[in-house]
């Protein structure tokens, strides 16, 4: 009768094991889209090389590669080129707090002219895929005073924003803080929770879910879970970005102190348990500068 129970125990153990195993499988399987930041752009006059080199062992699918009106269409062109031979999509990036102010739609402006420059210059293959904007309107002083006028400046950027890139072709993807979900409006874009109205205007939202760990009440797998539910009723794409860049905000922010594989650890539980969810797009690392230099 030992005998019996002994083999019992056993067998209930591997099926344990291959539930486990079976589990991870699927996590892998599931080959989310994976993106990036890469804001220092210069860098891709001289290190374009081991930085495509870099994206190419991280299996990054998106690059948003900032726009920088210094650096010559030819370089950006180069790069872009060389990106999406090896299947890599090149968005590009921009955007400061003042864009989210009254004066703020003429660096929107500039921004896209210089966009459609480059597009027509650069020609098919060395042309942008899309553009990701990073705006952040709470970083103004105004957010503290004036947040209502602030929210309806920062929807107006988004809107001429979203509507210079329709024109040319591009698609529209913005970043945007977790807590978005906890500030409402009420304006002349009626009335609502400012995060439900950012997913359903773009073409898709990067939510910055800046902590460095997934599970727990200021973990990111709950800190998302209002988002991901909305994207996934106006069926939209949404992808999970966290943070490698050293931050003195709090010390559960960033994967800095932590390393590559703690990160990874963390990514792989967001993962498994939004598996089912079909918005979850995939997951972001702020930044190729810094990640670059994360410990493993």
């Amino acid at each position: 009768m030992k005998k019996v129970w002994v083999i019992l125990t056993l067998a209930v153990m591997m099926m344990s094991t291959v539930s486990v195993l079976t589990e991870k499988a699927t996590a892998v399987e599931l080959n989310r889209s994976k993106s990036t930041w890469l804001w220092d752009t210069a860098r891709i006059q001289t290190e374009s090389s081991d930085i495509l080199d870099f994206l190419l062992e991280k299996q990054i699918d998106v690059l948003y590669l900032q726009v920088n009106p210094n650096i010559e269409k030819s370089v950006y062109q180069d790069f872009i080129i060389q990106a999406q031979e090896s299947g890599i999509e090149v968005y590009a990036l921009d955007g400061a707090p003042q864009w989210a102010t009254s004066k703020g739609l003429i660096d929107i402006q500039r921004f896209y002219q210089w966009v459609g420059e480059y597009q027509r210059f650069a020609g098919p293959k060395g042309s942008f895929s899309g553009v990701h904007l990073d705006i952040e309107p709470y970083l103004l002083a105004t957010w503290s005073t004036h947040k209502n006028k602030t929210i309806v400046n920062y929807q107006k950027a988004l809107v001429a924003a979203q509507k210079s890139a329709q024109q040319l072709g591009l698609t529209f993807t913005v970043d945007m803080p977790f807590w978005f979900d906890e500030h409402k409006y009420r304006n002349t874009f009626g009335r609502g929770v400012l995060s439900d109205w950012v997913i359903n205007l773009t073409d898709g939202v990067t939510i910055m879910a800046y902590r460095n760990m997934a599970e727990g009440p200021n973990g990111v797998i709950q800190l998302v879970a209002n988002e991901l539910e909305k994207a996934q009723q106006l069926n939209k794409p949404l992808d999970i970005a966290l943070e490698a860049t050293q931050s003195y905000e709090a010390d559960y922010v960033s994967f800095y102190a932590l390393g590559e594989q703690v990160l990874l650890r963390e990514l792989d539980k967001v993962e498994l348990h939004y598996q089912q969810n079909s918005s979850l797009n995939g997951f972001a690392i702020h930044s190729v500068e810094s990640w670059m230099t994360l410990k493993q």
